[in-house]
């Protein structure tokens, strides 16, 4: 199977077989991203404000992103290749370490998995860093290399489904326009 199609498949199944955890924990706390930063959808809000809300919130996602991407277009024109590299490294070690834990975190309380926190940590920390080494590393199997980039997918596109449905669907036709 292509990396693409394991991807999607564990995706589907991670979502699946997590989809009572979010939504509790969801109703529980509200997570606040840059995809819902000026409005989040209630159930009882009525359809128009759920469009008028998804909208305001995809503008704001597409401002941020248009703007980032700007600064860095103009960080690599004037040759900072040096921080761009460090600043991936920093944000695939973020993203596997902030967005992996809370997911992880879903899958132990989810099956009920007694772990204590040290040794979570342990996990995490040994998988945060082997991610980050074996993606930017050239001696690297390419399993391992792609494998880890799977990982990364699938904890992206896992938290993105934490996001309203509404805002969603918004997000997707505003990002791809």
């Amino acid at each position: 199977m292509a990396p693409v199609s394991i991807y999607m498949l564990l995706v589907v199944l991670l979502v699946y077989s997590l989809s009572s955890s979010f939504s509790s924990s969801s109703a529980a706390a509200p997570i606040r991203t840059a995809a819902n930063l000026v409005y989040f959808e209630t159930p009882s809000d009525s359809t128009t404000q759920k469009l008028k809300g998804a909208l305001l919130n995809a503008l704001v996602f597409v401002i941020i992103i248009s703007i980032l991407t700007f600064l860095i277009v103009l960080l690599y024109c004037y040759k900072f290749t040096n921080f761009l590299k460090n600043h991936t490294r920093f944000s695939a070690f973020f993203v596997l370490a902030t967005m992996g834990y809370s997911i992880f975190l879903f899958i132990i309380q989810h099956f009920s998995i007694l772990i204590d926190f040290i040794t979570c940590f342990v996990l995490l920390f040994n998988f945060t860093v082997v991610g980050v080494l074996s993606v930017f590393s050239r001696a690297v199997p390419i399993f391992l290399k792609q494998g880890f980039m799977v990982a990364l997918e699938i904890i992206v596109a896992t938290w993105f489904t934490n996001l309203p449905e509404w805002t969603t669907w918004v997000l997707l036709i505003a990002l791809a326009l």
